[in-house]
């Protein structure tokens, strides 16, 4: 610690300082935080805060303060959604090998050991692979898909990553492998090109949201995925704690902006 400041040597603001600290309150349109406060009953503050995130409507309102896994939007909304839910189940049926492929983030492995999860209460086996960040860096390199080609994987499902892996997609497609993107990144160009490409910040994708994060989009997966579970396993506490666990912590740690939507489904857990 240095004489005139803390562990980083930088100096402490003294109390005068903290003193002269001016806050400049956003303005609010008060007839629409009238209206939240009288529909919802509560404060000023509180309406005043939900204006600053636009959310001025009540209906809109009480989603945000209450929300349910029944306000999630529909996961086939994402473009390719259909395609990649069938190649999987395809994979499943053939007995094909299945190997999800994550970024080394917290973002990326929740949404990779959400997927793993998801297979397992399946009663599929698959395969993992995570880049080493500091050998590999990140996303898909030519070691990889030679290595992932050489374990006779069928198909790979990308999480959080592939969206600017146009050189080792093709070198997959080559080989004789699928691949399934589920990325929240933006798309480089040369755009890549997999079997699916289920990423909301496609120009061509209709989903209202774009600011999913990885484990988010792989969440979505998952719930169109479950849709073809029976209803006793998609209501069973098992497979929604795990959803649920592994989604709040990926899209908390994973620094996306909170918009409505965020906030509506990690508060769900």
């Amino acid at each position: 610690r240095s004489p005139s400041g803390d562990r980083t040597g930088l100096p402490l603001a003294s109390p005068t300082a903290k003193a002269r600290a001016r806050w400049d309150v956003l303005p609010a349109d008060t007839s629409a935080r009238d209206l939240l406060t009288e529909e919802l009953g509560i404060s000023n503050v509180l309406a005043t805060l939900l204006l600053h995130r636009r959310v001025a409507k009540p209906e809109d309102a009480k989603r945000f303060l209450r929300p349910t896994l029944d306000h999630l939007l529909d996961p086939y909304t994402l473009r390719d959604m259909d395609r990649a839910v069938e190649r999987i189940e395809r994979a499943i049926r053939d007995g094909e090998k299945i190997l999800l492929f994550g970024d080394y983030d917290v973002d990326g492995i929740s949404g990779t050991a959400l997927l793993y999860h998801w297979f397992a209460l399946r009663g599929v086996v698959v395969d993992t692979y995570i880049p080493n960040r500091l050998t590999e860096g990140y996303s898909m390199s030519a070691p990889a898909v030679r290595e992932i080609v050489g374990r006779g994987v069928k198909v790979v499902v990308s999480i959080d990553n592939g969206s600017g892996a146009a050189e080792e997609i093709e070198a997959f497609r080559e080989a004789g492998v699928d691949v399934i993107v589920t990325d929240h990144h933006e798309i480089e160009a040369p755009a890549p090109r997999p079997h699916a490409l289920v990423n909301p910040k496609r120009e061509d994708c209709d989903y209202p949201f774009a600011l999913l994060a990885g484990v988010g989009v792989a969440f979505k997966l998952a719930t169109a995925l479950s849709r073809r579970f029976t209803p006793r396993m998609r209501e069973g506490e098992p497979f929604r704690k795990f959803l649920m666990d592994a989604l709040a912590l990926g899209w908390v740690k994973s620094g996306v902006f909170w918009r409505f939507h965020c906030s509506q489904l990690v508060r769900s857990c």
